[in-house]
């Protein structure tokens, strides 16, 4: 099943009374099986029983547990070993009562079969009988108290007739033999392999992790990245959920799924990070951590027989027999599209006994690279259908993906033609959501896909229209995977009943040869992994699988008995839908978008800027916030509030909101503040609403280094009295407007006589200029001279009073400023 949800409730275990009703009539019985008193004296004992009853209907512990069965797969000539743990949940001491072994007649005839026997919560004669010598007495076990056993049976005496599933049940009995609680489990026997084939089997093993790395970058060169939090360092520590998950799947013959994001995280944090705490930073301590996880991922990736070579050579020149705990990273590199450093993990290096190997240099296992951050595919395509930002963003996702730097820090190229929505749910929409992040092949979950009608389970590979396909994951193994695996019984269990079921897919069409695809959860944790790791080596050895990659799988015919099919929009389930990201949550794509391209274009290294926010709107619709909404919330608001802080770093220093001139002319001076680390190109304007009254001079085109201020100065002339306003605003070189606008009214109280009077002189002048004009036109005529007026020469215009000088003028101090004329 593609990624089964995470938050399903967990079946029932096996031999738990789940029901009030059940659970008092275990009571009742443990009381008369186990000593309480029949007779008529039984009516002082009835208090002691309502009690034993309410204990154990109060009770959510099955009374007997399977903690451990050995070998998981055996065969001729192996002894059984199974351990498990018995609690008396009742009131009362249990004395005299035993653990039996009961095994059924025959194999189990269908896997709808297991699913039934899974279901059973009592014992019944389909359990089938006892196994001779197959018991184990148990001491006294006190009200609440718990006891341990172990039975060990030759498999000879097991009653298995032939290849297939059979049932086994630990069951605990009262003095006389009454049933107190069973516990199930599926042993698989496959003793001969004459004329079966083994089901192809590809695994998928996911590195996924939650969104780390914020927008927010540290000032110096290398803009050191600030994480959100320091959750990866205990996961990436040894003993951790990606320290382990990396380890296990170390040795098996699995196809990686990895967000590179965790990769470029990773070799992030190796070079030095910081952390957000409050207002500020703190610096992370998983630095070496995160190398040394990051080098052992690049080792797991390479073919396991491959990287046992490359172990072997390092042993034998001298060095650890672990080539992942002595790599070490070259120079750091140019940031990267996402605005992290990418200094390599896995560069070569002289060790003392001779040359470090690469995993660069060696065959490697299939890797799948989903895109970049792990978008959600499925609330794209439901909420932001027909957004260009969210479609563009897809495909930068899917590039950076597939890019040398992030195969650099993968220590291998991954393919990035595998789309993987959310528990393999699909729909039209879907499809083309991932089209768009160019995905040929789809991993769907066959629950998804609906019953094929088959009498077998047909091969995962199926066709689509148009040239796409999708790899159908078994639903039932990955329903088991996607359980709470925490305890030793859950696991024990689920081992077995994956077996079980791959057994049963074998054993359904013996001669013909099917692919199977077994997909856990998305973010598995190391229960999960452990199991996964532990049921596919047994089924391995067992024979009646035959591991092979995703690859290998997405080359092998389909069945044409089982075409591929996309379910409709209807059929998406409704849980599913209300755990999308919203349509707001996308919108945000665009709105940061819109903003980040409004300041690149004053900027003059646009990337210190581009690659930090591009990475985090890759991050904002990352698949891991289903599981957390309000991480989501949190990470989306501090974007937006950082670009904010960016944005208005870049800004007109408030002025006082109005200015009196008492004279005709007077300049006004602006300062414009640049906090940001770079230098920035703008252009700043000053208009006035009322030109016949106030006139302003041009704008300023002005380069302001990094944390500087720069002033310039308007000269301002006024005509007549009264109110005018004018408006003070920052362009980009394009004529774009950025930032806020500053209005500021000026108060003309006088524009003095002199003006008057310059005023009436120009009149005066114009008049005579018309007269003497008229009296020589006149003589003209008179003397018979030529007609019309002679070319004038007119005033030239003067310089443009532009930007560039204006650039050059004296840093301010950014405070506000009262000027009067």
């Amino acid at each position: 099943m593609g990624e089964p949800a995470r938050t399903r409730t967990t079946p029932p275990r096996r031999g738990r009374l789940e029901q009030p009703v059940r659970r008092a009539l275990a009571g009742a019985a443990a009381l008369l099986l186990l000593g309480a008193p029949a007779t008529a004296a039984s009516a002082a004992a009835r208090p002691a029983a309502a009690s034993a009853l309410a204990v154990e209907a109060a009770a959510d512990r099955a009374p007997i547990t399977l903690d451990n069965l050995s070998p998981t797969a055996p065969v001729k000539g192996d002894t059984l070993t199974l351990a498990g743990t018995v609690r008396n949940s009742t009131g009362h001491t249990w004395h005299n009562a035993k653990v039996r072994l009961r095994t059924g007649t025959g194999a189990l005839g269908s896997r709808s079969t297991i699913n039934e026997v899974s279901k059973r919560t009592t014992a019944t004669a389909a359990d089938g009988t006892p196994v001779d010598g197959a018991d184990h007495p148990m001491p006294d076990i006190t009200a609440g108290g718990s006891a341990t056993f172990t039975l060990k049976v030759p498999v000879s005496k097991l009653r298995l007739t032939g290849d297939g599933v059979y049932e086994l049940a630990v069951e605990l009995t009262a003095e006389n033999g009454a049933s107190l609680g069973i516990d199930r489990t599926f042993l698989p026997w496959f003793p001969s392999d004459s004329g079966v084939q083994p089901t192809r089997t590809a695994a998928l093993w996911p590195v996924v992790d939650e969104p780390r790395v914020t927008a927010r970058t540290m000032a110096d060169v290398r803009q050191t990245p600030v994480l959100r939090n320091d959750g990866l360092t205990s996961e990436m520590r040894s003993g951790g959920r990606l320290d382990r998950i990396v380890k296990l799947g170390d040795s098996l013959p699995v196809t990686w799924v990895v967000d590179p994001d965790l990769a470029i995280t990773a070799d992030a944090m190796a070079g030095g990070y910081r952390v957000a705490s409050g207002s500020g930073t703190k610096a992370g301590s998983g630095g070496t951590a995160a190398k040394q996880w990051l080098t052992e991922l690049q080792w797991a990736m390479v073919d396991y027989k491959d990287a046992a070579q490359a172990r072997k050579q390092l042993a034998e020149n001298g060095g650890s027999s672990t080539p992942s705990s002595t790599a070490s990273p070259s120079a750091t590199a140019s940031p990267s599209d996402t605005g992290s450093p990418s200094p390599s993990a896995s560069a070569g290096a002289s060790g003392s006994g001779g040359t470090q190997p690469n995993p660069a240099d060696y065959p490697h296992d299939d890797v799948v690279g989903l895109p970049v951050g792990d978008p959600d595919l499925a609330s794209i395509a439901h909420r932001g259908h027909g957004s260009a930002q969210l479609s563009t963003l897809l495909s930068n996702a899917q590039e950076l993906s597939a890019n040398a730097s992030t195969a650099l820090k993968l220590g291998v190229q991954p393919r990035t033609d595998v789309a993987w929505p959310v528990q393999g749910w699909l729909d039209s929409s879907i499809i083309a959501t991932g089209k768009q992040a160019k995905a040929s092949s789809f991993i769907a979950n066959s629950d998804s896909i609906g019953r094929s009608g088959l009498p077998y389970t047909p091969s995962a590979r199926r066709n689509l229209a148009g040239g796409l396909h999708e790899d159908v994951a078994d639903s039932a193994i990955g329903s088991i995977l996607s359980r709470d695996l925490s305890t030793p019984a859950s696991r024990a269990e689920a081992v077995q009943e994956i077996l079980a079921q791959t057994l049963m897919v074998t054993m359904e069409a013996p001669s013909k040869q099917r692919t199977l695809l077994i997909v856990p959860p998305r973010r598995m944790t190391t229960d999960q992994a452990t199991v996964l790791a532990e049921a596919l080596k047994a089924a391995d050895k067992g024979g009646w699988i035959d591991p092979i990659s995703l690859k290998q799988l997405q080359q092998t015919a389909p069945d044409p008995s089982a075409p591929g099919r996309v379910p409709s929009a209807s059929a998406y389930p409704s849980s599913l839908r209300a755990t999308e990201l919203s349509s707001a949550t996308l919108g945000q794509v665009a709105t940061v978008n819109a903003q980040l391209q409004d300041m690149v274009r004053i900027l003059t290294a646009p990337q210190r800027v581009t690659g930090p926010f591009n990475g985090a709107m890759m991050r904002t619709v990352s698949t891991a916030w289903r599981e957390d909404p309000s991480g989501e919330r949190a990470f989306e608001k501090e974007t937006n509030d950082y670009l904010d802080d960016l944005a208005g770093a870049v800004r007109i220093a408030p002025k006082s909101s109005t200015i009196t001139l008492s004279g005709q002319s007077a300049t006004i001076p602006v300062t414009v503040l640049n906090n940001l680390e770079q230098t920035v190109q703008v252009v700043v304007r000053m208009q006035s609403d009322q030109p016949t009254r106030v006139t302003v001079g041009d704008g300023h085109r002005l380069n302001i280094p990094p944390r500087t201020n720069r002033q310039v100065e308007f000269p301002t002339t006024a005509t007549t009295n009264g109110r005018a306003v004018v408006t003070v605003r920052l362009y980009d070189l394009q004529g774009k407007a950025y930032g806020p606008t500053q209005r500021i009214t000026i108060n003309v109280t006088s524009a003095g006589n002199s003006v008057l009077i310059v005023v009436g002189l120009g009149l005066l002048i114009v008049v005579v200029a018309i007269i003497r004009m008229y009296r020589k036109r006149a003589r003209r005529q008179a003397d018979g001279g030529p007609q019309g007026d002679a070319p004038q020469e007119g005033p030239g215009e003067g310089p443009d009073e532009g930007a560039d000088t204006a650039a050059d003028g004296a840093e301010g101090s950014g405070a506000d400023e009262k000027v009067e004329g």
